[in-house]
């Protein structure tokens, strides 16, 4: 329910709900039986509605708009001289390009105008074709109209993001540069002052045993205070390397700050401390995408977040209010997720092998790559013999490395990767190479290739490249390099 209010408080959305009203009071002003046009457009205000609502599902969703298409045709044949229904068809098409792709608003929008001209002309209209074209003409604007401040939210969004982003890895820099200092002081207290005191100690110790000084005032008194001094001065020490760890809340709820939605609810396990910048760095990552994931796709209004620590790892339990989807499928924000958790806090902690797609034209180098694979611990999810077969298999199946040969039948590599990085996916890519050819590796590197490996290379060297690779870096090597660096 909340997301429902939240969709209906929107400009769009009031603007939507304001058109319907005034068009139900051209209804109602109007001479003659009014009942069922009113209880038409009930039903049309209802749908309208109702199709915000994120916990819908998508077939139900579609449903709901042709049937909002429907009652839109029957309003104007119920009322064809007031002239005000058929803009009914300029808020649902405005309601569908927020919604739904291009060809979808195109094919609904198609069929009601021709169910619109077929009803106006068999009213009595002098001028159809001029009706409808009028109309369509508002429907495209109102269309763009919607499409655009989609786009603009989207975008919106996304900046939003990066500046959490920022303003997270700032906090914790600025934790971590305090660190340092902190530390850098009390080496220098410990290195510099403290050996002085020491030896001053020493020194002063030395005269007192000297019979003809022993029991003097002033000796006893600055021994006495030179070791005061000393015990102050490793009580500092020792509490300025006291390991406090980075400011993870405020690192946390920085990244949650610019975002509207949803609100974070943090609680952190009482003794747990990240002093690691990098896997403070690993648990921003995580939560940032989970944070993305409960907005985007589900429509959650605030998420809880807790993180304790056992056996010497950091646990992160994240829950939140948002709509579950119809079907649940891993993609690549979650596969992220995994390869971070695995690379900062080891490899049992995300409970699932790499997923790799094997492609070559070659069955029997499948076959043997695929046995290599399995015996080294990674997972061969799919595989193909040419490149769209590949395109096509990692549609519907995440993975979280994609190996390929070069040259391949129809769609080879190269081409293959081109049109993975063109439909926006970043899976990484590893190409798999028979001879060592530069000019190759130069045009795999500007299509997006994340590594190269010679096919015969050793075990430990595949599971290195693929682990490395799974991490997000680049792998050069043991191809040639020097036209890439060079470039």
């Amino acid at each position: 329910m909340p997301s429902l209010l939240r969709h209906l408080s929107r400009p769009l959305s009031l603007a939507g709900l304001v058109t319907v009203l005034a068009v139900g009071l051209s209804f109602a002003v109007q001479r003659g039986e009014a009942a069922p046009s009113l209880l038409l457009l009930a039903g049309f205000l209802l749908l309208f509605v109702l199709h915000g609502w994120a916990s819908m599902p998508s077939r139900v969703r579609a449903v709901a708009a042709v049937l909002q298409a429907l009652l839109a045709i029957a309003l104007v044949a119920l009322q064809p001289r007031t002239g005000t229904a058929p803009v009914l068809l300029v808020v649902l098409v405005a309601q569908l390009a927020e919604h739904w792709p291009p060809r979808f608003v195109l094919g609904v929008a198609l069929l009601a105008n021709l169910a619109m001209y077929a009803v106006l002309r068999h009213s009595g209209f002098s001028q159809p074709l001029l009706v409808v074209l009028l109309y369509g003409g508002f429907q495209a604007f109102a269309a763009l109209t919607a499409h655009y401040a989609r786009s603009t939210a989207l975008a919106r969004d996304d900046l939003a993001r990066v500046n959490a982003d920022l303003l997270a890895t700032r906090a914790l820099l600025a934790d971590s540069a305090r660190d340092a200092e902190r530390l850098r002081l009390a080496r220098e207290l410990h290195d510099v002052a403290g050996h002085k005191l020491t030896a001053m100690r020493l020194n002063l110790r030395a005269l007192a045993a000297d019979p003809a000084l022993a029991g003097r005032d002033g000796l006893v008194l600055a021994e006495q205070l030179s070791g005061e001094l000393l015990a102050d001065i490793r009580q500092v020490v020792q509490s300025m390397r006291d390991d406090r760890g980075l400011d993870l809340a405020t690192a946390l709820h920085a990244l949650a700050a610019p975002f509207p939605r949803p609100k974070l609810q943090l609680r952190i396990g009482e003794g747990v401390r990240v002093t690691d910048p990098l896997m403070a760095e690993t648990v921003l990552r995580l939560v940032q995408e989970a944070l993305t994931n409960a907005a985007r796709h589900g429509n959650a209004g605030t998420v809880w977040l807790t993180i304790n620590e056992e056996d010497s790892r950091l646990r992160i339990d994240i829950h939140d209010d948002g709509q579950r989807a119809e079907r649940i499928r891993e993609g690549n924000g979650i596969a992220g997720m995994r390869r971070h958790a695995a690379d900062r806090m080891g490899a049992g902690m995300s409970g699932a092998a790499i997923r790799v797609a094997l492609a070559d034209d070659q069955a029997l180098v499948r076959a043997g790559l695929r046995a290599l694979l399995q015996g080294l611990g990674v997972e061969v999810v799919l595989e193909a013999e040419e490149g769209q077969a590949l395109l096509d298999a990692l549609l519907t199946q995440p993975v979280d490395v994609v190996l390929s040969d070069v040259r391949m039948p129809g769609l080879d590599g190269i081409e293959a990767l081109r049109q993975l990085r063109a439909r926006g996916d970043a899976t990484p890519l590893l190409l798999l190479t028979t001879f060592d050819e530069s000019d190759l590796l130069l045009r795999a590197s500007e299509a997006g290739a994340q590594g190269f490996l010679l096919k015969d290379a050793a075990p430990a060297d595949l599971r290195e490249a693929i682990e490395r690779v799974a991490a997000g870096e680049t792998l050069l090597m043991p191809v040639s390099t020097e036209p890439v660096r060079a470039r």
